[in-house]
């Protein structure tokens, strides 16, 4: 495993983000550019919500291919051989559509989705619904932590 995730770590930021999404493909996911860009969305104004400030560390935005590298790691925990059939593709070389480049927040959060989901909630607009409640250090409060430094920025609004 230790050798798949030094290949992951790797890539490129466009290997990375092109990787995610085979991975997602090969594990029989529709890559449906009009709802991940729904999706890019829905993530932004949830990342908005105070009640993140318990999980959100204020920093430096990450890149799509720090994001992507984090859910191909979470993937190859669960999913070894998918996630090293995808950046085996093309005989090593990953030459996609990078579809994932400018919707790679939902392409991640579809990577995480047994751990937390968007939901709409009619008086908050959207959330997000954990399945357990994060920890900073975990990997999920790390993956909060990048999206929210990524398309948000500066420090989490107050809680309530």
């Amino acid at each position: 495993m230790t050798d798949l995730h030094g290949l992951i770590e790797a890539l490129t930021d466009a290997q990375a983000g092109s990787a995610l999404a085979l991975t997602i493909e090969l594990g029989g996911g529709r890559l449906d550019l009009v709802e991940l860009t729904r999706a890019q969305e829905r993530l932004v104004e949830a990342l908005g919500d105070p009640e993140l400030t318990e999980f959100v560390v204020p920093g430096e935005a990450s890149s799509d291919g720090d994001l992507a590298r984090l859910a191909l790691q979470h993937l190859a925990d669960a999913e070894p051989r998918r996630v090293r059939r995808a950046i085996d593709g093309d005989g090593g070389r990953i030459e996609r559509d990078a579809v994932g480049a400018f919707v790679i927040g939902a392409l991640v959060l579809y990577a995480f989705s047994a751990e937390l989901k968007i939901e709409r909630h009619p008086e908050k607009g959207w959330t997000f619904r954990f399945h357990k409640r994060p920890l900073k250090d975990s990997t999920v409060g790390r993956l909060l932590t990048q999206l929210y430094n990524t398309y948000i920025g500066g420090p989490p609004p107050p809680a309530p």
